[in-house]
C-alpha cells in the first residue's frame, strides 16, 4: 500500500505543532495513570475508543526503511517482468495447471498456451467494460469447447460414448473444425 504509514511508523513520528510550536493539549491522553501523546485527533480517537489495546505496545527503536518508487521503463527486461506481469501470469498458469485444458484438435501444450492467452486477456485489468466483456466471452467459449473432452472425467473414469448426431458430438466437431482461431480472434 504506496503511501499507507504502518503504525509503528505513525507512532514514532513526530505530531504536528500548533502555530506556536507547542503540541496541542488535545492530542496528549492520560490512562492508567500514564500520558499518551497523539498524532492527530483522528488518532486520539482511534486511541479512546480502545486504550487498552495500545498501551502494552513495544514500539522499535528505529523507523523502518521507507520503499522508494521504482521507475519500471529503467529497469532490465527481468526486473521489468518482475515488477508488471509476474502476479498475472503466475495466476494465470495456476488456472492452466487446475483446468488441464484440451481443445479438440490440439494437443496439451497448445491448448494450455492458447487458454493461458485468453485467460490473460480477459483477466487484464486495463480492460475497457467492453473489451473484458468480449474477451470474457471468448475466454468462456473456449473453456466451454475444451470441457468437451474432459466430460465425465472427474472420477478419473473414461466418459461413456456418445451416440452419433448427440449435441455434445456436433459441438466436438464444430469447434474442431472451426479451430482456435475462432476463439482468440476478438
Amino acid at each position: 500500500a504506496d503511501g499507507v504509514l504502518l503504525p509503528v511508523q505513525t507512532a514514532l513520528r513526530k505530531p504536528e505543532r500548533d502555530d506556536n510550536g507547542s503540541l496541542p493539549r488535545a492530542w496528549v491522553v492520560s490512562y492508567a495513570g500514564a500520558h499518551y501523546r497523539m498524532l492527530d485527533k483522528e488518532r486520539t480517537d482511534r486511541f479512546m475508543r480502545t486504550p487498552w489495546k495500545f498501551v502494552g505496545l513495544k514500539l522499535p527503536v528505529k523507523l523502518p526503511f521507507e520503499k522508494e518508487k521504482v521507475d519500471v521503463n529503467a529497469l532490465p527486461l527481468v526486473g521489468y517482468l518482475e515488477q508488471t506481469a509476474v502476479d498475472a501470469v503466475t495466476e494465470g498458469l495456476l488456472h492452466v495447471g487446475r483446468a488441464c485444458p484440451r481443445f479438440p484438435g490440439l494437443d496439451n501444450k497448445e491448448s494450455a498456451l492458447k487458454y493461458l492467452s485468453l485467460y490473460l486477456r480477459a483477466s487484464n485489468p486495463k480492460n475497457s467494460a467492453v473489451s473484458a466483456r468480449l474477451h470474457g466471452a471468448a475466454f468462456a467459449k473456449y473453456k466451454s469447447a475444451c470441457d468437451l473432452l474432459t466430460r465425465g472425467s472427474e472420477k478419473q473414469q473414461l466418459p461413456e460414448a456418445l451416440p452419433p448426431g448427440h449435441e455434445l458430438v456436433e459441438q466436438f466437431v464444430q469447434a474442431k473444425q472451426i479451430g482456435p482461431v475462432e476463439y482468440v480472434k476478438v
